[in-house]
């Protein structure tokens, strides 16, 4: 199968998989073979791929926010795979073991994918019934990094033969031969009471690691949260929650650059999603309230979001507009359902009573790299549509270099703006005919196998 425009695999890639267990002989000495072979398979992967058949996918909500994907995803056929020491064990081999090709390959790909590479970790992904239904991107588990696997022991899983329990146990080893040092702690200022205060670096239990300033012991300023399944967090803190100007990246890739209130999106901000669409608006509780929705292709439409009945997610409701990318036909929305062709006045008229302005909006098709620079835009514009806009601490002076935890990532600052990210570069179309994705699929079922199938259709086709 091969990568396609709205997936994190260039179209030209072909997608080769690895399938657990199928490939072993199961009447010799399976574990034996995976002791010997299993790390080695993984070495060369660029993410783990667990496929999920949910039978009751319905019966449960996938939680706005997560606090410990690993508790919170409640297939049950999920449950089963976690409670295996072989599942376990190759998680935390995949999670640790280094990549093989570094950046040059990280950047031959796009959305979550990439950016785990260049923080050099390599993904753990599920794509299951839910978020096949839904249409929701692959969920990006966080890493297995010692906190969890501390909590979740690879040793301490089910087994069907308890002859392989030491196998499991030399595994780990090798996995944790390249764990890197994650020790929770916090090193940096501190106040005459011995709480952090000024400019520290917090690793928490379960790997997620602020860097940024304090007061009193809670971040308050600026600073960077990093969780351990890829998201990112760069902004402005107040006692301890996200406040303030900030610039959200998510594990699939997309962005968030706007305004938070008590850790949820409120105010105005726009969001750039992954597979090439761009929301610029409002947000009312952390979901969508009203704005303009620009489609990849161009098209863009403005309308009002309001609380589906679920709780769980915002819909589109009442009259909005609905222009084609060259901007010169329009139609009128009612519940985001196209009725009736309408002249452009008419369009913009809709657009005025939305509280949008009358303008026709501009014809604009986003990128990523377009997201980035935004940041530095948004903090000096978002003034001009705020009503309320929360005031800024002042900026660092002069200028500086941020050096990521991995080492693998610079960028440079000036007077507290991100002007240029490092290890940003083109795709490298020379390379894309010599290069596979390589996915390393936990499955061996039939139904995994179909599930995994289902997965490549989504995303990479």
């Amino acid at each position: 199968m091969q990568g396609g425009l709205a997936s994190p695999i260039p179209r030209s890639f072909e997608v080769a998989l690895w399938i657990d267990f199928a490939c072993i002989n199961q009447d010799g000495a399976p574990a034996q073979e995976l002791e010997e072979r299993m790390a080695a398979i993984i070495g060369v992967c660029d993410l783990l791929l667990t496929p999920i058949v949910d039978k009751k996918e319905s019966s449960w909500k996938l939680p706005m926010t997560f606090d410990n994907p690993i508790e919170d995803y409640k297939a049950a056929a999920w449950k089963e795979y976690w409670q295996r020491a072989w599942c376990r064990v190759e998680a935390y081999l995949a999670a640790n073991l280094p990549l093989t090709e570094g950046e040059e390959r990280a950047n031959l790909f796009r959305g979550g994918l990439r950016s785990a590479q260049l923080a050099g970790r390599r993904p753990h992904v599920i794509f299951g019934t839910k978020e096949y239904r839904a249409q929701r991107p692959p969920m990006f588990l966080p890493g297995m990094v010692d906190a969890t696997f501390r909590r979740y022991p690879p040793a301490g899983g089910e087994l069907t033969s308890e002859a392989d329990r030491p196998v499991i146990r030399a595994l780990t080893e090798e996995a944790r031969r390249h764990s890197p040092d994650g020790a929770p702690g916090y090193r940096g200022d501190l106040c005459p009471k011995g709480k952090a205060n000024g400019y520290g670096r917090q690793t928490y239990e379960d790997g997620g690691v602020y860097d940024g300033e304090w007061a009193q012991g809670v971040p308050h300023g600026e600073g960077t949260y990093l969780w351990t399944w890829g998201d990112r967090f760069t902004g402005e803190w107040v006692h301890g929650k996200k406040h303030g100007h900030g610039m959200h990246t998510y594990a699939d890739g997309g962005r968030f650059i706007g305004i938070m209130k008590n850790d949820v999106r409120q105010g105005h901000g726009e969001f750039f999603y992954h597979f090439g669409d761009h929301y610029r608006g409002f947000y009312e509780n952390d979901l969508k309230a009203v704005g303009s929705w620009h489609f990849n292709n161009g098209d863009c439409r403005v309308c009002r979001w309001e609380l589906h009945e679920d709780g769980d997610r915002s819909v589109v409701r009442g009259e909005g507009a609905y222009w084609a990318a060259d901007r010169l036909t329009a139609w009128r929305l009612e519940d985001g359902v196209k009725t009736s062709q309408c002249t452009l006045d008419a369009a913009a008229a809709i657009r005025g009573r939305l509280g949008l302005g009358r303008a026709t909006p501009a014809a604009y098709t986003p990128s990523h790299s377009q997201a980035a620079c935004n940041w530095a835009r948004f903090r000096v514009a978002h003034t001009l549509v705020t009503p309320t806009p929360t005031p800024a601490p002042p900026p660092p002076a002069s200028h500086g270099v941020k050096i990521s935890q991995s080492h693998e990532a610079a960028s440079d600052w000036a007077h507290g703006v991100k002007t240029s990210q490092g290890h940003v570069g083109q795709l490298r179309q020379t390379a894309l005919l010599a290069s596979t994705a390589r996915a390393f699929v936990s499955a061996g079922r039939d139904w995994q196998k179909q599930q995994a199938s289902m997965f490549l259709r989504a995303w990479f086709v």
